[in-house]
């Protein structure tokens, strides 16, 4: 019987001191997950009301400022417009040439890493830490051949993000003036 009882109350120490644990770690990502929902919810009203948000901004830069005014929201508009576009762009690229470079060296689960490079790249990280640690696994198992050829490629993907990113992003505004 007592020998239940201590083996029940060290258990149940046990069992607290984890909830402590739990409950730490939620309040530790608490703030993050907060963050992400209330981004979500700002994606979503500027989806449902973004076309009345830019008259509205429209109008102000009119009456601040005349014609000059129009203008330049517009230009800011489309400049927001276009590094988004090169942003998104860029990361899908490098995250398809990098999914590729990781099938043809026959790395596992090349699907899912393809789509954590892309929400890296999304991110402003990039996908060169998922190569490189790729790199780093393949010459661990010996694959040095294979190992090699996909450091070159981490170096051409990962140079993209320099190269890529400015010309679409110059090319999306270069028909734009300053009013």
């Amino acid at each position: 019987q007592r020998r239940n009882a201590l083996l029940l109350a060290g258990t149940c120490s046990a069992l607290a001191s984890v909830a402590g644990v739990c409950l730490a770690l939620s309040f530790t990502l608490a703030p993050s997950q907060i963050y992400a929902w209330v981004g979500v919810v700002f994606a979503a009203v500027m989806y449902a009301y973004g076309q009345r948000a830019a008259g509205g901004m429209l109008r102000f830069g009119r009456r601040l400022a005349g014609d000059n005014g129009e203008s330049s929201v517009r230009l800011a508009g489309q400049a927001i417009r276009g590094v988004a576009l090169g942003v998104v762009v860029t990361a899908l690229v490098q995250a398809v040439l990098g999914g590729i470079g990781l099938a043809i060296v026959g790395v596992p689960y090349a699907v899912v890493l393809t789509a954590v490079m892309f929400f890296f790249a999304v991110a402003q990280i990039g996908a060169a830490p998922v190569l490189v640690l790729a790199v780093i696994w393949l010459y661990w198992t010996g694959d040095t051949g294979w190992g090699t050829f996909l450091l070159v490629w981490t170096v051409v993907v990962a140079s993209l993000d320099n190269v890529l990113r400015p010309i679409l992003v110059l090319t999306s505004n270069s028909e734009k003036e300053l009013p």
